[in-house]
């Protein structure tokens, strides 16, 4: 059943995790999710779900996350136009991978900016208009590379950690709003990402217990269920989705 003047933004949307959550999220909610470069992907991904029945609206919007004007003009923009957000899925993440040795300061701060700092962005602008509604649900699409050592990602790494202690505290300070903050931290997915893997897969796989790469319908499913009023109390969790690469 469609949730009725309910829309749900998700950063980073055009390919990937964040395009399923986009494709299925929209049978229940209308959608708007953000992108930088992807501008083919991103309205072929617009015209495919809107020539679909039963299924809400979804609007595309262009948006360097980095920029905090933008992100500022566009929040503005879409309160004007839509209202507040029911859910924010904070999934717009870049990687710059090197050995630490060979990391360019352009790297770190290009991956900080984006996957961090870019999180802060909308958030700062969209919070003040759900606190006041009273409801809502926000999750920060974090990564294992939080919890586990990956060689040649500490810019990645640190940037998806610090979204972990982000959601905790914005859990504490939400909460007394009605307001659920949650983390989820997927594996190896099969994405666009993974897919520059194709050498290594094999390997990856093995270490994998159910031997595998993930579905992203199956993060998908997850992330509904937080939208959804039966994690009403859920709230400050972190939620691995790894196929138990991380036991």
């Amino acid at each position: 059943m469609r949730k009725k003047n309910r829309w749900v933004l998700v950063t980073g949307g055009s390919r990937g995790i964040g395009k399923a959550l986009v494709t299925n999220l929209s049978r229940d909610y209308d959608m708007v999710f953000t992108y930088a470069n992807s501008e083919e992907k991103a309205q072929a991904l617009t015209n495919n779900i809107n020539a679909m029945k039963d299924h809400g609206n979804v609007i595309a919007e262009k948006c360097d996350v980095r920029d905090i004007d933008c992100t500022k003009a566009l929040c503005s923009q879409l309160i004007d136009k839509l209202g507040t957000p029911y859910g924010i899925i904070c999934n717009a993440g870049i990687t710059r991978d090197n050995i630490f040795l060979k990391m360019s300061p352009e790297n770190w701060y290009g991956v900080i900016d984006n996957n961090l700092n870019g999180t802060f962005g909308i958030l700062h602008h969209m919070v003040p208009h759900i606190i006041q509604e009273k409801c809502g649900s926000i999750i920060f699409m974090s990564s294992i590379a939080a919890i586990k050592g990956v060689i040649g990602q500490t810019n990645y790494s640190a940037s998806k950690a610090a979204m972990l202690g982000f959601s905790r505290s914005l859990a504490q300070e939400l909460s007394r709003f009605k307001i659920t903050v949650n983390a989820i931290l997927p594996g190896f997915v099969e994405t666009d990402m993974t897919d520059l893997l194709s050498e290594q897969k094999k390997d990856i796989i093995k270490t994998i217990p159910l031997r595998r790469f993930a579905d992203p319908v199956e993060i998908y499913y997850l992330v509904d269920y937080l939208l959804s009023d039966k994690s009403r109390y859920i709230t400050g969790q972190e939620f691995v989705i790894d196929g138990g690469l991380t036991i």
